[in-house]
């Protein structure tokens, strides 16, 4: 396309806007919105007629019909165009605001993210896991919701902001929790020897239900495995005993299983629990029905 065929181009698209913005006044829109529907309808009813004039009629009302048509077509042009040069007006406007929000969130969660770095895996990887859930979920509606907007986006990173405190009396909390629970009990798992033959025992144990011993998801050995990430005995044998349950390991009586292993593992790591098997089975059906899924807190629970 040449330059001159361009500018004309641009030129019949700028006078089109103008006289469309000029015309489209809420009252004018109405009333060529009644035509065309009147002109759709009459078109209908002439559909079946046949003749000269019913010829004429209805090259009339399709006339009619198109003319309507194409102007409300250009009152929709006009206001996407608008809403385009708003959308581009508010980037312009927002953005430096934008930029401020982020840096001030870089700058406030420094020491928290070098807090965090500071403590063990697994309240590393608990507590970092939390965080971008958080902010997951007050992105979600700003993206989806509200088209990416930057205003919207601005709105989002102001709330992080306020959170960030929050998140820090969490990881306060978390620390000061494991702290009272580290106690000084026997890491009998770090032995692979032990560790195997542990494995062994919790088949047996659930051998002696009415599991039989029949695995369904996972082993013992995974469910040790994964529990080598938390730092504290009691911690490790109350993630033993959530896999056991969570993720229904034998056939059945994982529960029992789960409850008879968690006093093994007192036993050996010479970890004092006064909960009898009853209890122990309560918290051990509030695992399974998700009332308690935090490993701290169900090892806080069954050592009491």
């Amino acid at each position: 396309m040449q330059i001159d065929q361009v500018i004309q181009a641009a030129a019949k698209k700028t006078y089109e806007f103008v006289r469309a913005y000029l015309l489209c006044e809420p009252q004018r829109i109405a009333i060529k919105q009644a035509e065309y529907k009147a002109a759709i309808a009459k078109l209908k009813a002439q559909k079946a007629q046949e003749g000269l004039w019913a010829w004429l009629e209805t090259k009339y009302n399709q006339g009619r019909a198109d003319d309507a048509k194409a102007f409300l077509q250009g009152c929709q042009d006009v206001t996407n165009f608008k809403k385009s040069v708003a959308a581009a007006y508010e980037f312009v406007n927002d953005y430096p605001k934008v930029v401020n929000a982020l840096e001030t969130i870089v700058a406030k969660s420094a020491v928290y993210l070098k807090k965090l770095s500071d403590t063990d895996k697994a309240i590393n990887r608990h507590m970092h896991g939390k965080i971008v859930a958080e902010i997951a979920t007050l992105f979600t509606p700003a993206v989806v919701a509200k088209a990416q907007k930057l205003s919207a986006i601005k709105e989002v990173l102001v709330l992080i902001e306020r959170k960030l405190p929050t998140f820090e009396a969490q990881l306060e909390k978390t620390i000061a929790r494991r702290v009272s629970t580290a106690g000084n009990y026997i890491k009998f798992l770090d032995d692979p020897v032990r560790a195997t033959q542990f494995a062994d025992e919790i088949i047996d144990i659930n051998r002696a239900t009415e599991g039989g011993g029949t695995l369904l998801s996972g082993t013992p050995s995974s469910a040790i495995n994964t529990a080598s990430y938390y730092s504290t005995v009691p911690e490790e044998g109350a993630s033993i005993f959530k896999t056991i349950i969570k993720n229904h390991m034998f056939a059945d009586g994982n529960k029992r299983t789960a409850v008879n292993m968690f006093k093994s593992f007192c036993s050996k790591s010479g970890i004092k629990t006064s909960l009898t098997d009853a209890q122990m089975m309560e918290v051990a059906t509030k695992v399974a029905t998700n009332q308690i899924d935090d490993v701290l807190e169900i090892s806080q629970q069954l050592i009491k």
